[in-house]
């Protein structure tokens, strides 16, 4: 189970979206379009959101490139839940949800 709660509040604080490991992702881009639509679901579907990884875990997306800096360490989500303490601390994206 993770550390942060999967929820619209967490999703509405979430840096991923800038993320440059997602910038180049054309997965990304499409699920962005119709992310309105997906906040609207209950319980959210993780499949269907773009990003607060620490929260939902691996994306569905593949074209991500975790080569690229993570930006996990600026988010306010990281902060508020000390994730610096949890496992795996940033790089969600890659290595699944804050325990």
């Amino acid at each position: 189970m993770s550390r942060v709660p999967f929820v619209v509040a967490t999703v509405g604080k979430c840096l991923c979206p800038r993320c440059p490991v997602q910038a180049n992702s054309k997965c990304v881009a499409d699920l962005k379009v119709g992310l309105a639509e997906a906040l609207k679901n209950s319980p959210l579907k993780h499949e269907k959101i773009p990003g607060a990884y620490c929260a939902a875990g691996k994306p569905s997306c593949s074209d991500l490139d975790p080569t690229k800096s993570c930006i996990c360490g600026n988010c306010p989500i990281f902060t508020q839940y000390t994730l610096a303490s949890s496992k795996p601390v940033g790089y969600y994206c890659r290595d699944g949800m804050a325990k």
